[in-house]
């Protein structure tokens, strides 16, 4: 009974622990360094820290929308300068495809080496009656 009693508690503990910085770390990543205190009696104080307060948001988002617009502008550079790669290798693999022609097998020779002209159409060809299905369950190995 001590032993699970002490188990229960050490857990408790270390959750407890856990919990705690957990909720520092959240806390410090929410820091606003302009946040608006209620508690300032000056009111000329708190008109200067919202009119700084603004003037920061704005300067923010026009930092953003100028990487923003620099970012498009990248991304398209970026895409058209695949796109020419792409089409720069298609034509040197058609070069290549023109230099070594492909190798055309006739498949009806493969299909049955007994038949004599090409011009027999594969719907003439009987098939093998002696071919028996292979089994498709699988052959367990101890």
């Amino acid at each position: 009974m001590k032993r699970i009693f002490t188990v229960i508690l050490t857990i408790s503990t270390f959750c407890a622990l856990n919990a705690g910085v957990s909720e520092e770390k959240s806390l410090n990543k929410n820091d606003d360094f302009l946040r608006n205190t209620p508690n300032i009696q000056n009111e000329e104080l708190r008109f200067e820290l919202a009119n700084l307060k603004k003037q920061f948001n704005l300067d923010k988002s026009r930092i953003h929308d100028l990487y923003a617009d620099k970012m498009e502008a990248l991304k398209s550079a970026r895409q058209d300068e695949i796109k020419s790669l792409k089409n720069d290798f298609a034509s040197r693999r058609e070069l290549l495809f023109n230099k070594y022609p492909p190798i055309k097998h006739d498949k009806l020779l493969r299909a049955n080496p007994s038949a004599e002209s090409k011009d027999i159409a594969p719907t003439d060809i009987a098939p093998d009656n002696n071919i028996k299905p292979k089994s498709k369950k699988r052959v367990r190995r101890p």
